[in-house]
């Protein structure tokens, strides 16, 4: 059974910048919380093509569990 989570962190540029990110999250059931470290590298990923062009430090602050049709939603938005 397929499960998706809207994960919220706060990422924190090399020059101290703050900023909220949320990412949109499928598993097969289990809570991706278990796996937080690749959770945090995948978000890492994305956000120093998008905020800086070296890593950034990411800290997971909430996970909300949502619809497959939010996440659907909300992923294409």
């Amino acid at each position: 059974m397929k499960r998706y989570f809207m994960i919220f962190a706060r990422v924190i540029t090399y020059r101290g910048v703050k900023s909220v990110y949320i990412f949109y999250v499928e598993t097969n059931g289990y809570h991706p919380m278990v796996e937080i470290e690749e959770i945090k590298n995948q978000i890492r990923i994305e956000t120093t093509a998008k905020y800086a062009p070296i890593g950034n430090t990411v800290e997971i602050t909430g996970c909300s569990e949502i619809t497959e049709q939010d996440y659907e939603f909300l992923k294409n938005k």
